[in-house]
């Protein structure tokens, strides 16, 4: 999986429609706000990402998809 900048990461959460709940979900926690918010780059094996797609309720797969869309 590739190594995506944040506004590469933010542009695919948009393209999967999933920006949005992103956001909000970050505003109901301080770490994952830190996480998001200084990152340099996001890599899909990242403890944040699997954070957001456990509260989420996205599968493995689904976010696999999403990263190599």
């Amino acid at each position: 999986m590739p190594t995506l900048n944040p506004i590469e990461f933010d542009i695919k959460l948009v393209d999967a429609g999933l920006y949005n709940q992103v956001q909000k979900l970050i505003l109901s926690g301080i770490k994952l706000k830190i996480a998001y918010t200084r990152a340099i780059s996001f890599r899909r094996t990242d403890p944040f990402i699997d954070q957001v797609r456990i509260a989420l309720g996205l599968t493995n797969e689904q976010v696999d998809a999403i990263w190599v869309s």
